[in-house]
């Protein structure tokens, strides 16, 4: 009985220490591409073009584009001047978020001189929300771009 009582002890105190740890959860990831179309600009009115996605819904203010940075918005940088069609993925953290557009800052102030050129919309023209969990992997929200024709801009006035 003593051996028993030992061997029910030792299996009831198993924490399963050699079992296979559990699978790895994986970040979502966005990903697309960026088709710009239209008359393009002269590359001294394009001082930095980025990919933006941010947690909060428009309106929100021009700094947020700065000031958020790392934290509800996250940037992925163009060739100003290339304006050829670009790739673009973000790893996220899970969460929804409500704004995924490009920016273009055209003047020197990084914290006022930014405007939205194209956004992900959906089919009522209103800008796309993503709502990503662990595991998620959305492909192919690409954004078409036109400098010449000013898409609504988000920002609070």
């Amino acid at each position: 009985t003593a051996f028993i009582s030992i061997a029910c002890i030792l299996f009831l105190g198993c924490d399963r220490g050699l079992a296979p740890p559990p699978p790895a959860l994986t970040k979502p990831v966005i990903s697309g591409t960026i088709h710009f179309a239209g008359v393009k600009p002269p590359c001294d009115s394009v001082r930095t073009l980025a990919v933006v996605i941010l947690q909060n819904p428009a309106p929100f203010s021009v700094s947020d584009i700065i000031t958020q940075f790392g934290i509800k918005i996250f940037g992925y940088m163009l060739q100003p001047c290339s304006f050829r069609d670009t790739a673009y993925s973000f790893t996220l953290t899970p969460g929804t978020y409500k704004y995924l557009g490009v920016a273009q800052q055209y003047d020197t102030s990084l914290f006022n001189d930014w405007r939205i050129i194209g956004f992900a919309h959906d089919a009522q023209d209103s800008a796309r929300s993503f709502t990503l969990d662990y595991g998620d992997n959305i492909t192919g929200v690409d954004i078409r771009v036109r400098f010449d024709s000013s898409s609504r801009q988000p920002f609070i006035k």
